[in-house]
């Protein structure tokens, strides 16, 4: 089935307000737009989200797929009360041939948009993905893939 919902959310952590703090009013803007993105991501009522984060670990040539259970938080930037626990949507990986990424804790390219989409009620398998250090990787291939799968997918680039 083709891609139900997808788009481009931003992974600032000063957007989300309990790291902002009182910078967060600088932003509000971007924080208002990013509920709104992770409430229509939800509403789509996917099957699976599968968030693409530039930040996690890559590999020079090759996809890379987290491996779940997926939980991570913002401690690092002073939230840690800010925190996800989703189960993980192994057949994106899969059908990518994407290798195993199992370094270490959620990194804030992912972190961020899932703590807007956690917020918004998102407890749906999740597919976090680390794209290849080359420099044009074969994004629509991993389109063609995950469109591929049974069942709807939302797809969030995290930039």
């Amino acid at each position: 089935m083709p891609t139900c919902f997808s788009a481009l959310m931003c992974h600032a952590p000063i957007v989300v307000p309990a790291v902002g703090g009182a910078r967060s009013e600088r932003c509000r803007a971007t924080t208002r737009a990013m509920r709104e993105v992770a409430e229509r991501a939800v509403a789509s009522s996917p099957d699976r989200l599968v968030l693409i984060s530039p930040h996690s670990p890559r590999h020079p040539t090759a996809w890379g797929a987290w491996r779940g259970p997926h939980r991570g938080d913002l401690s690092a930037f002073g939230a840690g009360s800010l925190a996800v626990d989703l189960p993980d949507a192994p057949e994106v990986g899969e059908a990518i041939s994407a290798r195993s990424v199992t370094d270490g804790p959620l990194d804030h390219g992912a972190m961020v948009p899932l703590s807007f989409l956690w917020e918004a009620g998102w407890r749906g398998p999740t597919a976090i993905l680390a794209l290849p250090w080359q420099e044009n990787p074969d994004s629509e291939g991993v389109g063609r893939a995950v469109a591929a799968l049974a069942g709807r997918s939302a797809v969030i680039a995290s930039g």
